[in-house]
């Protein structure tokens, strides 16, 4: 039972705040033996820029990207984002244990997953 059990803790400060920037930085904890650090830094941006309708979001270490508004209910998002996939692998051989996590961790450059 000890074995399977995972978790995820986060916690942020905002930096600086203004009408036009958010910043923060702070710590993801992660509760996982197959973790490679327990805790990893975070720091986001978040930035629109004056008379522009672009705007800058970076989330480290997960996305960077801009987006700017096309209309009310639309926007356009260019960038790249990191991604994990688990899932558990039964191999069904005698000489190996019975369960396996897969971890899978990837960068995606399609916008049309942002």
């Amino acid at each position: 039972m000890a074995d399977s059990l995972t978790g995820l803790a986060s916690v942020a400060f905002v930096i600086k705040r203004s009408p036009n920037t958010i910043i923060t930085a702070g710590w993801l904890g992660f509760v996982d033996r197959a973790s490679i650090s327990p805790i990893l830094p975070t720091f986001t941006l978040q930035e629109s820029f004056e008379n522009s309708p672009w705007r800058l979001n970076i989330v480290l270490p997960q996305r960077l990207m801009i987006k700017r508004s096309l209309f009310k209910n639309a926007q356009l998002s260019l960038g790249s984002k990191l991604i994990n996939n688990a899932f558990y692998v039964n191999p069904n051989q005698p000489i190996l244990p019975d369960t396996y996590e897969y971890n899978q961790l990837g960068i995606v450059y399609d916008p049309g997953n942002f």
